[in-house]
């Protein structure tokens, strides 16, 4: 599980390298400095919030994010979770 947290920060620097060079190249030429900070910038602040949002996540839920079907949302036998109580 942990190999698939590795894996999405390497996608991450991928899309965010992709969208520096897009919008750099895009832009008129007074406004490529600008267009190369902000994205160098989002990669600043997604680098911290992606560690320990994705961290957070990752620990909150040890069993995954899938319901269980048996138990139901108030714990009764058979009851889905988004029945009612």
């Amino acid at each position: 599980m942990e190999i698939f947290y590795w894996w999405c920060i390497a996608l991450m620097f991928a899309i965010h390298a992709g969208f520096l060079a897009y919008e750099m190249g895009a832009s008129r030429a007074k406004n490529v400095l600008a267009s190369g900070i902000k994205n160098i910038l989002a990669v600043a602040f997604i680098i911290p919030v992606f560690y320990f949002v994705g961290w957070w996540i990752y620990l909150a839920f040890p069993a995954g994010i899938t319901p269980n079907l048996e138990t139901g949302a108030a714990g009764l036998p058979g009851q889905p979770p988004w029945g009612p109580i």
